[in-house]
C-alpha cells in the first residue's frame, strides 16, 4: 500500500463492489473461479464460510502473484497458474466467475472463455479502474491509453496492458460474450475509508471522484 497507494485504493473500491454483488447472488455460490486472483478478494469475503461454496479456484498467470493468497490454500481453495483466455475447465462447470481489476485481460476472447466455462444463469463479477479516472489521468500522460505503469521497488517502471472502456462499451462487450447486466455502478472516492488517498485519483472532484467501475452480470 505504501509503494502503490493507487493500487490500494483500487483494491478497496473493488472489494466494496464485490461485497455488494455477493449479497445479490442468491443461494450457494457453488463452484467459483477468480481470474487474476493475486491476493484473493473472493477468499477474503467468503472464507471461512466454505459451506457457501463447493470450491474456489484462484487463477493467475503469475505464480508469484498467487503466493499472496497462500494463507487460504486448502481443501476447497485451489491455486492454478493459467491464462484468462485459456481456462482449465470444462464447458458449463462454473457457478460464478470473479474478476477484480481485470483490465489487463479485458478482451472479448477472455469473456467468451468465461462464458464457455459458466453454467446457465451463472454470475460474473467484474471490476476495473473507472473509465472516467482513466480518461482524466492517462490523457495527461505521453503514453498509450491501454498501458498502465507501475514503479517497482528498485525504481524501474513496469508497463502492463490495461484495457478500460466506458460503461456502455464495456457492457456491450460482456453482452456480446453472452452475459446480461443486472447491476452496474462506479465506486467513488467518498466510499474509501481503509486506505490513504493517492494523489493520482481525481481528487478535484471531491467525494464523487471515480475510482472503480463494477459490473454484475449473469450468463444468458
Amino acid at each position: 500500500p505504501f509503494l502503490h497507494p493507487t493500487c490500494a485504493n483500487f483494491r478497496e473500491a473493488s472489494r466494496i463492489f464485490f461485497a455488494e454483488c455477493l449479497s445479490k447472488c442468491h443461494g450457494c455460490l457453488g463452484f467459483v473461479c477468480e481470474l487474476g486472483a493475486g491476493k484473493s478478494i473472493m477468499a477474503e469475503l467468503t472464507l471461512p464460510s466454505v459451506r457457501h461454496m463447493k470450491g474456489l479456484w484462484l487463477l493467475d498467470s503469475s505464480l508469484g502473484m498467487l503466493k499472496y493468497s497462500l494463507m487460504w490454500f486448502g481443501s476447497c481453495v485451489h491455486p492454478i497458474v493459467a491464462s484468462a483466455e485459456r481456462l482449465p475447465f470444462k464447458k458449463s462447470q462454473i457457478d460464478l466467475v470473479a474478476s477484480s481489476l481485470g483490465d489487463p485481460y479485458n478482451t472479448s476472447s477472455s469473456w467468451l472463455e468465461a462464458y464457455r466455462v459458466s453454467k446457465p444463469e451463472a454470475y460474473l463479477i467484474f471490476t476495473c479502474p473507472a473509465y472516467e479516472w482513466c480518461r482524466s489521468f492517462r490523457s495527461n500522460r505521453a503514453r498509450q491509453p491501454s498501458v498502465a505503469e507501475f514503479e517497482t521497488r528498485n525504481g524501474y517502471i513496469l508497463e502492463l496492458p490495461s484495457f478500460i472502456y466506458s460503461i456502455e462499451e464495456q457492457t456491450r462487450m460482456l453482452e456480446d460474450a453472452g452475459f446480461r447486466a443486472i447491476y452496474r455502478r462506479c465506486v467513488t472516492i467518498g466510499e474509501l475509508t481503509q486506505t490513504a488517498l493517492s494523489p493520482k485519483l481525481v481528487l478535484d472532484r471531491g467525494s464523487g471522484g471515480p475510482v472503480v467501475d463494477g459490473y454484475l452480470m449473469v450468463r444468458s
